[in-house]
């Protein structure tokens, strides 16, 4: 934290406030640099890791936002901490603080705004009572905190924690309920997604990092369970691939998941702008992977977002991306998501905060192909139509129906931007206005 950031937010807790709420909008800054090809992670801020190591794709801005100022926003170098927004007598939900006293707290309506304009920027907005139910969903990433208000009904189809063997669901670190909050979320956010059978891997530690091992196990994991989709908010540096192998064995475990005909989907990465590398983080650049991008509310695109190179190359040896396996494939919301936000040493109570960052276009793409997969359980892994061949067609359908698409693939922004309702619509023939039989 620079001299100034603490002396603007040393100013703002001097302001004369309620003292039952002053300690309910405590934030933090975490700014440091990041060295070409290091990965990052939003809320633990940016910490180097050695290679093979895998770690989470997600930047956040702090918006410090007590109820009694304006919102105030630092830019600059990257703020690499996902900060928490509270508003009070927003929503029914009813939290007790210390002191007894009973205050309606929730999100404020501007992030339910947000999200409202990132479901209609990705199609998700025309859906009535398609909710990705019967769908199995594996999300690979630092666990979940399933005592968050907007999780207290989710019961979890499956859990696993690779980093501690720890036998109940938790989460250490923050970023993994974020994401699962995005799909499964019902309170003051509502997920995209929220009837899928959610399994959770845990696979990344506290600190955000996980070695190549405890990837490759969840994602080993997540095939036992014969899922249909996993999720993976995560990347690193690609393996060198020789005869259909990897060097990088959590990329096998990707490819083996693939071979069932398990859909995965994965982020680009974060290094977009003058620092990207030159292509999307692995998974996201294994073929078949559905590799994802992120746009903004508006759908410009997010400028960290990570560009593909699609180019092939004599070292490591690797042939040219072709349709509908261009790198990335797809974008979705990517930057001011509407995120859940659970206790740390900086911030003691759940909350609501916002986040950017490819990690969280992922999860609306899963949302959309679960809820596709619902009324299409012919294309699900092991049913009649699915396998290798159906990932390849939702793929070519994803290209077809992306709104705003460039002439061509874009290294940058793909085939164009999730249309959701396209896909479904497509793909299955139904209309997604309708709810299925006996949603209500």
């Amino acid at each position: 934290m620079t001299s100034d950031e603490e002396d603007v937010i040393e100013a703002i807790l001097e302001q004369t406030t309620p003292s039952t709420l002053e300690e309910h909008f405590i934030s933090s800054v975490t700014n440091s640099e990041v060295d070409k090809g290091e990965l990052f992670h939003a809320e633990n801020g940016e910490k180097r890791i050695n290679f093979p190591a895998k770690k989470i794709l997600e930047e956040g801005e702090l918006w410090l936002m007590p109820w009694w100022l304006p919102p105030i926003r630092w830019f600059g170098k990257p703020k690499v901490i996902l900060a928490s927004i509270m508003i009070v007598l927003a929503s029914s939900l009813i939290v007790i603080f210390p002191d007894g006293e009973i205050i309606l707290i929730g999100p404020p309506q501007e992030l339910i705004t947000w999200q409202e304009e990132h479901e209609l920027m990705t199609g998700l907005d025309s859906f009535v009572g398609w909710d990705g139910t019967g769908v199995d969903v594996c999300i690979v990433d630092t666990g979940i905190d399933l005592g968050h208000p907007d999780l207290s009904g989710v019961t979890l189809a499956g859990w696993t924690d690779v980093i501690n063997q720890e036998s109940e669901p938790y989460d250490d670190e923050g970023h993994g309920t974020s994401m699962a909050g995005i799909l499964v979320a019902d309170g003051g956010l509502n997920g995209i997604a929220k009837g899928v059978n959610l399994h959770v891997a845990k696979a990344l530690a506290s600190d955000g990092s996980g070695d190549d091992q405890t990837v490759a196990t969840a994602v080993d994991w997540c095939v036992q369970q014969e899922v249909d989709i996993i999720s993976m908010s995560l990347g690193g540096t690609a393996g060198l691939r020789f005869f259909g192998q990897s060097t990088d064995e959590s990329e096998n475990s990707v490819q083996a998941a693939l071979d069932t005909g398990i859909y995965v989907v994965a982020a680009a990465g974060n290094d977009g702008g003058t620092d990207d590398d030159g292509d999307v983080e692995s998974p996201g650049s294994i073929q078949r992977v559905i590799c994802v991008g992120g746009h903004d509310r508006t759908g410009d695109m997010w400028e960290g977002s990570s560009q593909g190179d699609n180019n092939g190359g004599f070292f490591p040896p690797r042939l040219p991306n072709s349709d509908p396996d261009m790198k990335p494939e797809i974008t979705g919301g990517g930057h001011e998501v509407p995120v859940l936000i659970i206790p740390s040493s900086d911030y003691p109570d759940y909350a609501w905060g916002w986040s950017s960052g490819t990690s969280a276009a992922t999860v609306y793409v899963t949302g959309a192909l679960a809820i596709t997969l619902q009324a299409a359980p012919n294309l699900q892994p092991n049913a009649i139509d699915g396998g290798p061949d159906a990932i390849l067609n939702v793929k070519e359908t994803l290209m077809e129906t992306a709104s705003d698409a460039p002439e061509s693939h874009d290294d940058h922004e793909g085939y164009g931007q999730l249309d959701a309702a396209a896909l479904f619509q497509n793909l299955t023939g139904f209309d997604p206005s309708v709810p299925p039989t006996g949603a209500f």
